[in-house]
């Protein structure tokens, strides 16, 4: 086999490789660290998350070869012009590197049919579609909760500290559970600023694909039903008022300085003003903050300060509603809709 490449696009490919986590790959499976050369087409797979290119590759020799992974690390420093990869040489310019190809036979790839459409959604949606990771769980005893769901024009993760749900202009008709591997790649393949449109199929079970303008991503979903959480924001709220992102961040994060992981911060509705409250052994701390506008009684609630923070934390720089239906329900953020 033969083919002309352009420098940028391999290096492209192998920076958004990254995103397999390829490193974490136990060490009798080496060989799937490589990257597989199928004619057109450049392959990367840690055995639940597949990336492809879709850029032009001049095929000057049919076949395909897997070039290793110390031998990757040694292209990385190839990163301009053209490089001509054979069965086991690369050339680029004047230097030509041999290389001890790895068997193709052992690696890995996806090579099921995935052609059912399911949506379609902007690059820069996406992007911030899956911004919802941050709500996923680290637990890898319930895979489910380190998902991301998706089901009508939702996008949904539940860590069972808190829930983040982002909506944007597409309509899913299935029920899908983005695997962490899957949407931990996507990040690393999508441009936010582009508005290039990614087209997203499935094969009715268990896989996923993604289709980029330069790549193709695909992978395992995770099986089992999404939990349900469309209760937690479909009640009608009894108070509900608009406040400075920034200014709420600020204090919550001055607070945790003082606190323990599992502290408590007291938050007092009343009138015009947000008043906050914590306090350790040795200190107590308190702060009030202006509220842009406010409907409903006054209301008084607590919260673990270190998850709040997380929450309000994207919410930087804007001027969210909160509303509240009781004391003793979940607080919920909306982004302000101009």
């Amino acid at each position: 086999m033969k083919i002309k490449i352009h420098a940028r696009d391999l290096q492209n490919m192998l920076k958004k490789a990254k995103g397999l986590q390829l490193n974490k790959l136990s060490p009798d499976l080496e060989f799937q660290r490589g990257l597989l050369i199928e004619d057109n087409q450049l392959i990367m797979n840690n055995l639940k998350t597949q990336l492809e290119s879709k850029f032009h590759i001049d095929v000057l020799e049919p076949g395909k070869t897997l070039i290793p992974e110390q031998t990757l690390k040694m292209l990385e420093n190839f990163k301009n012009g053209e490089l001509i990869i054979a069965d086991n040489e690369i050339t680029h310019g004047t230097r030509k590197l041999k290389f001890m190809p790895g068997d193709i036979k052992q690696f890995s790839v996806i090579n099921n049919e995935i052609s059912e459409e399911l949506f379609t959604v902007k690059e820069s949606e996406l992007n911030h579609l899956l911004e919802v990771n941050y709500s996923t769980s680290d637990d890898g005893t319930r895979p489910i909760l380190r998902g991301i769901g998706i089901k009508d024009n939702k996008f949904a993760a539940l860590n069972m500290y808190y829930l983040s749900m982002r909506q944007a202009n597409f309509r899913c008709s299935e029920q899908i559970i983005l695997s962490q591997e899957v949407w931990k790649l996507l990040l690393k393949t999508l441009d936010e600023k582009s508005d290039n449109l990614v087209t997203v199929y499935w094969n009715g079970s268990d896989l996923v694909k993604f289709k980029f303008k330069n790549f193709t991503v695909k992978g395992k979903l995770y099986e089992g039903k999404f939990l349900r959480y469309e209760e937690i924001y479909t009640k009608i709220p009894e108070t509900e008022f608009n406040i400075d992102g920034d200014k709420l961040y600020d204090s919550l994060k001055l607070m945790d300085k003082l606190t323990r992981d599992k502290q408590i911060v007291l938050l007092f509705i009343q009138d015009d003003k947000l008043k906050l409250k914590t306090k350790t052994d040795l200190n107590i701390m308190t702060d009030e903050i202006p509220i842009l506008s406010k409907e409903g009684p006054d209301v008084k609630i607590a919260f673990n300060i270190k998850h709040l923070l997380r929450v309000v934390n994207e919410y930087k720089k804007e001027t969210p509603k909160v509303q509240l239906t009781s004391s003793l329900n979940p607080m919920i953020f909306r982004e302000k809709i101009n």
